[in-house]
């Protein structure tokens, strides 16, 4: 019977743990870049910081913006890739979500918008703010930054 309760005993210390899984958080700031089709899919890189530091890439698709003050335009899906400086990737598919106008200059000033990601392990929270100028008579958005967090789990 002792025998039988140590080979127990050493057999479970010897089978490997199951890993936990971890929560990282990240500040990220980048660009918009240009898409095919900006009107309903939204490409975004840039640079994380924190407990994955590294590049990051977003793919977000989206019905069209719906200019409206504190009106949600809904997020379908997309992609979201972390690249870290340590060489893993961290790989996730964005589930649903918003962009919602927080800002509607009258003139032609930037416009702010929150930006709200469901991922399959995480979330991403943050500002996209599109940058505005007055060009013979019109104004252009003619950049897109964003700023936010994100939180991962692997």
């Amino acid at each position: 019977m002792k025998f039988a309760l140590a080979l127990a005993a050493a057999t479970a210390l010897a089978l490997p743990a199951a890993a936990a899984a971890a929560t990282s958080n990240d500040t990220v700031g980048g660009i918009e870049l240009p898409s095919a089709d900006i009107t309903t899919t939204g490409n975004f890189a840039g640079i994380a910081g924190g407990d994955l530091p590294g590049y990051w890439f977003a793919q977000v698709v989206h019905d069209p913006l719906v200019y409206s003050l504190n009106t949600p335009t809904h997020i379908s899906g997309g992609s979201f890739t972390l690249l870290t400086t340590t060489g893993s990737t961290v790989s996730d598919t964005i589930t649903n979500g918003s962009v919602t106008p927080t800002s509607l200059p009258s003139s032609c000033t930037n416009q702010t918008f929150t930006l709200a990601l469901t991922l399959n392990n995480g979330s991403f929270n943050g500002v996209l703010t599109h940058l505005r100028i007055l060009l013979f008579g019109s104004c252009i958005t003619y950049f897109a930054t964003v700023t936010g967090t994100a939180t991962l789990t692997t």
